[in-house]
């Protein structure tokens, strides 16, 4: 075990971890938009490629620098996960109509020349399950790989920053949308089901016309 490319590995995911918050935060995107003004509607996007382009190095590390084997799937585990990692990939082509994939990725904002218009509360099929189904997805596919030491650090530092992530996310989600969402918050989990606690169709619906 090399303690040197482990403590290389962490620092660099931390880094993009704080990095990548930074940029998502509204002080940022609003100082951006006070000095860039002619450039606001391009911002989604520009951090989008700023996360990608960091993402590199990160891959880099974890498949192409060696380290031990800690956890390789067979068999019926082998099948098992290949079948989960394939139906969350399937969920999250799913739920880009219901985010709007376009807006996500910044390339609606980019060709109309407008920034991102102030969000809407909406409540998908898939957040009436889990508050964060992009996240459960993400963790899904990152749990069911094998892994070596790099990957599987790499795994518990990201499950954690989807976490605390959410966490800051909803902060801001209460600002926008104050006690609509925190009875949202309240019936729904965050990233992990709970079928004892979801909402039906019609609950959802109602949910959302109150706000």
């Amino acid at each position: 075990m090399n303690l040197l490319n482990l403590a290389v590995l962490c620092g660099l995911w931390i880094g993009y971890f704080v990095i990548h918050s930074i940029l998502a935060s509204e002080k940022i995107k609003n100082e951006f938009n006070s000095k860039f003004q002619g450039a606001a509607h391009a911002y989604r996007l520009l951090y989008n490629l700023t996360a990608s382009i960091l993402l590199l190095p990160l891959i880099h590390y974890v498949y192409f620098v060696p380290s031990q084997q800690i956890i390789e799937w067979s068999g019926i585990l082998a099948i098992a996960g290949n079948i989960l990692a394939l139906s969350a990939l399937a969920g999250f082509i799913y739920s880009l109509k219901f985010y709007g994939g376009m807006e996500f990725l910044g390339l609606t904002q980019f060709r109309a020349k407008k920034p991102v218009e102030t969000p809407h509360f909406v409540i998908s099929p898939l957040h009436r399950f889990v508050r964060h189904p992009w996240y459960l997805f993400a963790l899904i596919i990152i749990w069911t790989r094998d892994m070596n030491l790099h990957f599987l650090l790499s795994a518990c530092l990201m499950t954690a920053y989807f976490f605390i992530g959410s966490y800051y996310e909803e902060q801001k989600m209460k600002l926008h949308f104050g006690k609509h969402y925190e009875e949202y918050m309240a019936k729904v989990p965050r990233i992990i089901p709970d079928f004892k606690r979801h909402l039906t169709s019609s609950q959802a619906s109602n949910l959302t016309e109150k706000e």
